[in-house]
């Protein structure tokens, strides 16, 4: 069946003033964040478990081909494996490589990674316990 072109178009213009922007924007806002906390609920979740977590650093350094040292410390709990990871930040060698990768996009991406994981396993507030 063949369509008729419409006769007329009609166009209809809304426009917003800035309250109701306003409100548009914290509803996309919170649209936004609620399909985020979708997918994020699982991988905080998973961090509490101990297997998930060394699976994270297995495939780290499988990724970057880097060997770390957390996984042949001995790691019996989440806290464990934590300061495993604080240590291993701390080491002269990780500032240096840090330093190195801030210079490249990619590297820096990877800088980023490195601090969302590091704030993820609650590293900031224990490394300020820790000092």
């Amino acid at each position: 069946m063949s369509k008729n072109k419409p006769k007329e178009t009609i166009e209809y213009v809304i426009r917003l003033q800035d309250k109701e922007r306003q409100l548009l924007d914290s509803i996309t806002t919170a649209y936004t964040l609620g399909n985020a906390g979708k997918i994020l609920t699982p991988v905080v979740a998973g961090l509490s478990d101990i297997s998930f977590c060394v699976t994270l650093i297995i495939i780290y350094e499988a990724l970057t081909g880097k060997v770390t040292g957390i996984l042949t410390a001995n790691i019996e709990t989440i806290d464990d494996l934590v300061n495993a990871w604080l240590n291993y930040r701390d080491s002269p060698a990780y500032q240096a490589e840090y330093e190195e990768r801030a210079t490249s996009v990619t590297g820096g991406l990877v800088n980023v990674w490195e601090q969302i994981w590091f704030a993820l396993v609650g590293g900031p507030a224990r490394h300020f316990e820790n000092r």
